[in-house]
């Protein structure tokens, strides 16, 4: 019964849903409160991850916002006279962090926990947690990519302060922010630091004088999209998807975000974090399947 309660929980069907859908299966009848109790001790079936000696090379951390109802102070009656807290919605991260093992492309959810914000404080005692694991420097960690999209969101930027001339129609101006586009990108396409540095001194020059808001984007803090480059130097046979980036842990945050929306809104911490465990579990275990 509980096999199948998880597979059903996994498929984001509601209570009522799940306890018909068992109904056709020869199972007892079981009350919506049975089925909600048993799918929360999901939560208990993944555990986080004790210390350990294997310590990724890469940590990706990030944080997915999900919406929670929690008592607003306020009290209401309920038809039968009994007394309710009211709840109200709340927005609340999920933060997750993923270790990374480049040689050979495992990867593995190491930690998560809901938090109030993502406040600098938050992230620090997050980060105590994965320290208290064991993962830390000394122990072989080497990198920590959070959010990934300081690159993503510099080149979004870049786009957006190109200025192209007036009477353009949307496919010329399209075709025309491309191809100027297309030389800034070339400066993180460039596979060795002095090649990088030589294409962005090239784009200054070029596009001083005719882009210059473009030019202002791509000198603002340039140097935090371009970090890679060092430990990139020091392990050369790591791929770069994993250095710049958390695309791994956002097409795992991209299952967790499915699921909340298809439930809009959770009841309790509980049930969110049962969601969270069964997510993680079957995400191991395709890991670790032939």
């Amino acid at each position: 019964m509980d096999a199948q309660i998880q597979h059903l929980g996994h498929l984001a069907l509601s209570l009522r849903q799940m306890s018909e859908w068992l109904s056709r299966l020869y199972i007892d009848p079981l009350a919506l409160r049975t089925v909600n109790q048993r799918l929360h001790l999901l939560q208990n079936l993944e555990p986080q991850r004790a210390a350990t000696d294997d310590v990724p090379p890469i940590v990706q951390v990030d944080a997915v916002w999900v919406t929670l109802l929690r008592p607003n102070g306020k009290v209401q009656r309920d038809r039968k006279g009994r007394t309710r807290a009211v709840k109200g919605r709340h927005k609340v991260p999920m933060m997750m962090a993923m270790g990374v093992w480049p040689d050979s492309d495992h990867r593995e959810v190491l930690l998560w926990r809901l938090g109030e914000s993502e406040s600098a404080e938050e992230w620090v005692a997050f980060l105590e947690l994965l320290e208290a694991q064991g993962i830390r420097g000394a122990q072989g960690l080497c990198l920590i990519i959070h959010d990934g999209g300081v690159l993503f969101h510099k080149l979004r930027n870049i786009a957006q302060a190109i200025s192209l001339p007036e009477g353009l129609t949307r496919k010329q101006r399209r075709q025309q922010r491309r191809k100027i586009l297309k030389y800034f990108r070339l400066i993180w396409a460039a596979r060795c630091y002095q090649t990088m540095l030589q294409r962005y001194l090239q784009v200054v020059r070029t596009y001083g004088d005719t882009q210059p808001e473009a030019v202002a984007t791509l000198r603002r803090d340039f140097r935090a999209t371009v970090t890679y480059y060092v430990p990139e130097a020091e392990f050369p046979d790591w791929e770069r998807k994993h250095l710049r980036t958390t695309s791994c842990l956002e097409r795992f945050n991209g299952t967790i975000r499915r699921r909340t929306k298809v439930a809009n809104t959770y009841h309790s911490g509980a049930g969110l974090k049962a969601m969270n465990s069964q997510e993680i579990r079957y995400f191991h275990d395709a890991q670790t399947a032939p």
